[in-house]
């Protein structure tokens, strides 16, 4: 993606809130058929450990800053058909807004102005690791939605649903581990 320098945005705290504000992510993946998306909330989870992981591996020396976690249906054919060891693109993007012409005081004057569109996005590209451990699976459904239930006056929790509803989903959801 051509980004002009005056855009460029390279502090990691901006970025993560960003995200943090902007969770629904494009993810496009190249599979045997061809480019593949989907889109998925995914959050930031600004440590560098595995949840569940042993106290000596917690550590991950692919990453520095934290990974990005979600989660997608089994059945999703991104899932099926991407191809292994590959670089998935992940795209946090607002919803922007159209800039009239008519908005710029030389307009008036030159009428050499052109419309276009203000947006901010965020592109990282990562190999993708699938977890398949129902214990990280529900520590990433529970701190999603303990991010997003925040703004509710009665926030829901997976405590609320009966335990075998929680395992009989999970068993139908993979877990997404995106290195950053």
């Amino acid at each position: 993606m051509h980004t002009p320098t005056i855009f460029a945005e390279e502090n990691l705290e901006n970025i993560i809130e960003f995200i943090a504000a902007n969770p629904l992510a494009t993810l496009v993946a190249q599979t045997k058929d061809g480019i593949e998306a989907c889109h998925i909330p995914l959050f930031w989870y600004a440590d560098n450990f595995m949840p569940n992981a042993d106290a000596d591996a917690d550590a991950n020396p692919n990453t520095q800053h934290g990974y990005l976690y979600g989660h997608f249906g089994r059945k999703n054919s991104i899932y099926q058909d991407a191809l292994p060891n590959t670089s998935w693109l992940i795209i946090f993007q607002d919803s922007g807004h159209y800039i009239s012409p008519n908005w710029y005081p030389s307009k008036a004057k030159t009428h050499k102005e052109v419309p276009t569109w203000n947006y901010q996005s965020v592109h990282i590209q990562s190999k993708i690791e699938l977890l398949e451990d129902a214990d990280t699976l529900k520590w990433i459904l529970a701190t999603m939605t303990a991010q997003r239930e925040v703004i509710s006056d009665h926030p829901w929790s997976l405590d609320e649903a009966p335990a075998t509803y929680i395992d009989a989903m999970c068993l139908c959801a993979e877990e997404l581990l995106a290195l950053s």
